[in-house]
């Protein structure tokens, strides 16, 4: 009976850990992530490179490639030393993989004017370095080698690549797009009026990573934006968890019983016909608590939610979602990747 009850209370113990609660990432931890990441890839596509196991390419059409020695010498410096007997020699300082900065990313855009259709392609993805000219840094980023997407696939993990992807995905629509390739005296329609591809660079950087960390952080820890991109077709599902009425609850409940009746209330002022008029802040996204990862891989199984009753209330009000009800959708946040990562990366 003794040996029952232990291995009872050992599977239940190990139940128990399989599950771990995690409070989000704040925005330095983002950092952090962002920063670690890009360095371990960087180091690792350079290796690649001298290995020859990916392809170094010379520029962002991926035509002519550099040779295994005219890699290895590529940003390397030649410097003027004192040797024992006092003469000078020259002495080569090979290139420090410690000196690329980041990512430069190529996007092709082939448009069909007449039929109103673009399309937009990762094309190329460049490791960018400051070269340094009579020992002066350049004050800008340049191409240290050219790699092909396709190589990307041969040589990095799932993680990684579709890290590279997102950044990509996020990078295309920032703001910040560099058009790199307007010649004709600065032509920027140079393109279109002569190809129906054109082209442009876009550089990730510590402030692209900043703004990233940032929406991560204060634009998707709710229930609204989790919901967002599914609520039309699961309203009247239950697929909230209520822990006070230890009940699932739909997303129309959570609208008519807690979004509604939780509403900020305004203070009374004076409109310009003189009527007392109340002004109401609708709030209806509540930020995520804590998420709830499976401890052997990391994947998350729900997202929890707290938040007080009312402004003066003590009473809190405890809901969570199961996440496999939004992975089941076509469409999952992206939120779910990074906060995934972050946590195998953290642990």
């Amino acid at each position: 009976m003794k040996v029952y009850l232990l291995i009872g209370i050992f599977i239940f113990s190990q139940g128990v850990r399989a599950q771990v609660g995690e409070r989000p990432p704040f925005e330095y931890e983002w950092q952090s992530y962002f920063s670690a990441k890009k360095n371990s890839l960087l180091e690792q596509l350079y290796n690649y490179a001298l290995e020859g196991k990916i392809k170094a390419y010379k520029d962002d059409w991926l035509t002519d490639t550099f040779t295994i020695e005219e890699l290895k010498n590529r940003g390397g410096l030649e410097v003027n030393e004192k040797t024992e007997l006092g003469n000078d020699t020259i002495v080569f300082v090979p290139f420090d993989v410690n000196e690329l900065i980041d990512f430069r990313f190529c996007k092709s855009i082939v448009s069909s004017p007449f039929e109103a259709t673009e399309i937009n392609q990762f094309k190329a993805l460049a490791l960018t370095y400051s070269p340094i000219y009579s020992g002066v840094k350049a004050n800008r980023n340049m191409a240290f080698c050219w790699l092909s997407p396709t190589d990307l696939k041969k040589v990095l993990s799932k993680s990684d690549l579709e890290w590279i992807q997102l950044i990509y995905h996020y990078i295309k629509n920032d703001n910040a797009i560099i058009d790199h390739d307007s010649s004709w005296y600065d032509d920027v329609f140079a393109n279109i009026n002569r190809a129906a591809i054109a082209k442009n660079w876009m550089d990730a950087d510590s402030s692209l990573y900043a703004r990233i960390g940032s929406s991560l952080v204060h634009s998707s820890f709710y229930i609204e934006e989790l919901l967002s991109n599914i609520k039309d077709s699961i309203y009247k599902q239950q697929v909230i968890f209520d822990h006070q009425r230890k009940k699932h609850i739909s997303y129309e409940d959570f609208h008519n019983d807690y979004a509604i009746r939780l509403r900020y209330k305004g203070e009374l002022i004076k409109n310009t016909l003189q009527v007392d008029t109340l002004i109401v802040i609708y709030r209806e996204i509540y930020g995520i608590q804590s998420l709830q990862l499976n401890e052997k891989n990391g994947d998350i199984q729900g997202f929890y939610f707290e938040f007080k009753e009312g402004q003066d209330s003590k009473r809190l009000i405890k809901l969570s979602i199961d996440a496999d009800v939004l992975r089941k959708r076509n469409y999952v946040p992206t939120l779910f990747w990074f906060f995934e990562d972050y946590y195998r990366w953290s642990h």
